[in-house]
């Protein structure tokens, strides 16, 4: 038997919530404790080369939603996730109404102010359906 010592792994790493952009770290998430991770579509800005443009990370957000809702799987998910919208649960979070998508409600509301009709479609609602406010 090997020696106790060991055999005992160590910790596994955890990636650190925030954005990252073709594998690196670039800031805090705009969705609270996410991680917002993008190959494409997103640049990095600043001097420092250590932000995003909140309007670029809105749309790279959506991409991944558009491209998730393509499958019935995925438009079930992203459904469950937008649910407290309609003021229904979704999940045991704390914030967000149990939707970690809906945690930071300046992001979420820059997301649903853009691009509303996908919202509305997403959630099966009519196209001239008011959003309940976050």
């Amino acid at each position: 038997a090997p020696p106790a010592a060991a055999s005992a792994a160590p910790p596994a790493a955890r990636p650190v919530a925030g954005v990252y952009v073709r594998g690196i770290w670039v800031r805090k998430p705009l969705i609270e404790g996410a991680i917002m991770a993008f190959w494409s579509k997103l640049n990095v800005s600043s001097r420092d080369r250590n932000d995003v443009d909140a309007e670029e990370c809105a749309d790279a957000t959506l991409a991944v939603l558009r491209d998730a809702a393509r499958s019935e799987a995925g438009k079930a998910a992203l459904r469950r996730l937008l649910a407290p919208l309609q003021g229904k649960k979704a999940g045991s979070s704390a914030s967000g109404g149990g939707s970690w998508l809906l945690r930071t409600p300046r992001f979420t509301n820059r997301l649903l102010e853009a691009h509303r009709p996908f919202f509305l479609g997403a959630l099966g609602v009519p196209a001239g359906a008011p959003l309940p406010p976050r």
